[in-house]
Formats: structure tokens, C-alpha cells, sequence
């Protein structure tokens, strides 16, 4: 297990299962990627856009 979990993303304003993966090997490098989904503001669409791939990459 290398994972953390984060209290700090534990909310009940956001009730959706919260995972985060990446790739960094040093602590510098962690948190500097995203996705940007094309889908209204809701929970199933928003899941259905990433599940079909309709999003894009972003790196900081």
C-alpha cells in the first residue's frame, strides 16, 4: 500500500467515492496533473465523460 489518505478530502458536501493516482517520485512533483472533463455539472455525467474518455490532460 503506497497510497495516503487524506482527511482533508473527506466530505460529505461531495458525495462521491475520492480517488486521486500519480506518478511523481518526489514530494515536489506531487499534485501537478488534472483532468478537464467536458460534462455538465453532475455526478453521473461527470463519471460517464471519464468513463468514455471525454476529458483532457493538464500538467503544471
Amino acid at each position: 500500500e503506497t497510497g495516503h489518505r487524506r482527511p482533508l478530502y473527506t466530505s460529505g458536501e461531495i458525495p462521491l467515492v475520492k480517488l486521486a493516482t500519480d506518478d511523481a517520485h518526489k514530494p515536489v512533483h506531487f499534485g501537478r496533473a488534472w483532468i478537464e472533463v467536458d460534462a455538465p455539472r453532475d455526478r453521473d455525467a461527470i463519471i460517464r465523460a471519464v468513463r468514455a474518455g471525454d476529458f483532457r490532460l493538464g500538467f503544471a
